[in-house]
């Protein structure tokens, strides 16, 4: 059991922002492998990307364009 979320909106940091769709699965109960199937599933039809960076690492990664 999983549940599926959309995320939209804008990570900001600073005067840098970036726009964010995020599509979430996320494990409630049972093995992750049948996760990883819908999540790959998902992926391959349509042409998304897996990230493992939280919304909040990119927001702090905005902030350090600057340095």
């Amino acid at each position: 059991v999983f549940h599926l979320c959309l995320d939209e909106g804008v990570l900001e940091n600073g005067k840098h922002s970036c726009p964010l769709c995020e599509l979430e699965l996320e494990l409630a109960e049972g093995p992750v492998e049948g996760l990883q199937r819908t999540a790959n599933v998902l992926m391959q039809t349509f042409g998304l990307t897996e990230c493992m960076k939280s919304k909040q690492q990119r927001a702090v990664e905005l902030g350090q364009e600057d340095a």
